[in-house]
């Protein structure tokens, strides 16, 4: 602590993959700043004013090794793709991209994925085409235990100095759950541009401010709410493990 401002450190994340502090070394912890909640359209366009951004929650994928839709999976009785977008009540704005289905309530809209199934990349991109760009929360669906305290750690913690705020758990890091500033749609872009699809290769041209799963803890969140599941047993075993799990008598559904 500093001046009862909590410190945290950022890394940059180079092109060869390796990280180094950036400038600074030190950063205090601010507060996010979400603007004036607004909405404008223009055409078929959607202009937001927040400065918090939109939300983006993929729904798009095949879910091949799933065997059924992923996003419609119901968990307590509720879709994953309904837990997710719960997950942010605090944004203005939460948009479903790709997928089919019923549309959660807090969801906004669906927005077009025009190439589904080509991967998080891509619709990303799709969805910009739609949105004009702005900060943005990126999530798969299949996240079913995100919870509300780990979207505004990494809003309210994101600096202003980085492209992006991303959770890193045992080395690996999660870009499939993370905060990015609007200017990292450049990336995102240019990447696509040069024949890349992945997302972990995207992040190495970012300054990137990385969460580690001691630092959650230590603010009370538990990394297991950022597991993914592609298949029916590790659905289960999430389910299993999962801290807020200990209800019983519930069970995995479909529809």
């Amino acid at each position: 602590m500093v001046g009862g401002i909590t410190r945290r450190r950022v890394e940059r994340s180079h092109g060869n993959g390796d990280l180094c502090l950036a400038p600074g070394q030190w950063y205090p912890r601010y507060a996010s700043r979400s603007g004036t909640n607004g909405l404008r359209i223009e055409g078929e366009r959607v202009t937001t004013r927040s400065k918090k951004g939109v939300a983006l929650v993929l729904a798009g994928g095949r879910s091949t090794r799933f065997g059924r839709d992923k996003a419609r999976e119901r968990i307590w009785g509720k879709s994953a793709l309904e837990r997710v977008v719960d997950a942010f009540m605090s944004f203005p704005r939460v948009y479903v991209v790709g997928g089919e289905g019923p549309l959660p309530k807090r969801a906004k809209a669906r927005l077009i994925d025009k190439d589904p199934g080509a991967g998080p990349l891509q619709a990303v991109i799709s969805a910009f085409e739609q949105l004009d760009d702005s900060n943005f929360f990126l999530c798969s669906c299949d996240v079913p235990m995100l919870s509300h305290g780990w979207v505004r750690h990494l809003v309210q913690g994101m600096h202003d100095e980085v492209d992006a705020c991303v959770p890193r758990l045992d080395g690996w890091a999660q870009p499939m759950v993370a905060y990015y500033r609007k200017e990292s749609l450049d990336h995102f872009r240019q990447a696509w541009a040069d024949g890349e699809r992945s997302l972990q290769h995207v992040l190495k041209s970012m300054d990137v401010q990385w969460v580690e799963a001691e630092e959650a803890v230590a603010a009370g969140l538990d990394p297991m709410q950022l597991v993914d599941f592609d298949t029916p047993e590790q659905l289960k075993q999430l389910v299993n493990t999962n801290t807020v799990s200990v209800r019983s008598g519930l069970k995995i559904e479909t529809y």
